[in-house]
């Protein structure tokens, strides 16, 4: 690891196509294997074991990267080869994706899809959907409540298969969208019998480098005189 990816500022960092990361504290990361980021700090990017939740997720180079060294990866910008459930039985354009504790991708994971199966060496080349990190996906969803910030919704269609979006709160089985900041014409009843309707896209902030989780945001509603 060269002091190439220390020496880059946030600005260099965000337009990268090359993510710099250490492995999860006395863990080797295998070659092809699924990291996910933690957090961020003095130019490098710590990670953890895949624990199958929500979160920015890459995969290692070919060889394995061990305690106490660096890695980096590319960017979702193209298909990728990463290691893979040997248990798994899946063909081209089936989804896949991180699954808890495990540095493999598998078929009970999401976020994915398959390019190229799985060789004899369980190496199968991925694409994430959406074109990158789910960027540029697209969610429409019916508003069932609100607060000053959010709308809680529960999507009707989205662009990135017949897989639920990510985000989904596991208790309330809801999805949050932030809200435009602008003041909206609805009222919470109209809300809460499911009569308004919006679109969202899926957006990483440009002003936390310290936190770039990736959340919903309000494109665009409408209500019952304008659908």
């Amino acid at each position: 690891m060269t002091d190439r990816i220390r020496n880059h500022d946030h600005h260099d960092l965000g337009l990268a196509e090359i993510v710099g990361w250490k492995p999860p504290t006395n863990l080797t990361v295998p070659a092809y294997g699924v990291v996910k980021l933690s957090a961020f700090a003095d130019g490098i990017f710590t990670t953890v074991k895949p624990d199958g939740a929500e979160g920015i997720y890459y995969v290692n180079g070919p060889v394995d990267t061990p305690l106490n060294a660096y890695s980096s990866s590319i960017m979702w910008i193209r298909a990728q080869p990463v290691l893979f459930d040997p248990a798994a039985d899946v063909s081209v354009g089936d989804a896949c994706g991180p699954v808890e504790d495990e540095w493999f991708m598998s078929d009970e994971g999401s976020g994915w899809r398959i390019f190229i199966e799985p060789n004899s060496d369980d190496i199968a080349f991925v694409l994430k959907e959406g074109g990158g990190d789910s960027g540029g996906s697209i969610m429409w969803y019916r508003i069932d409540d609100c607060d000053a910030d959010s709308y809680y919704v529960t999507p009707t269609e989205w662009t990135g298969g017949c897989t639920d979006p990510p985000g989904k709160n596991s208790y309330t089985g809801l999805w949050t969208v932030r809200k435009l900041p602008c003041e909206s014409p609805w009222t919470v009843d109209q809300m809460a019998a499911g009569e308004v309707h919006g679109v969202a896209g899926y957006a990483y902030p440009l002003d936390r480098y310290d936190d770039c989780t990736p959340f919903w945001k309000e494109i665009s509603s409408c209500g019952p005189m304008d659908c």
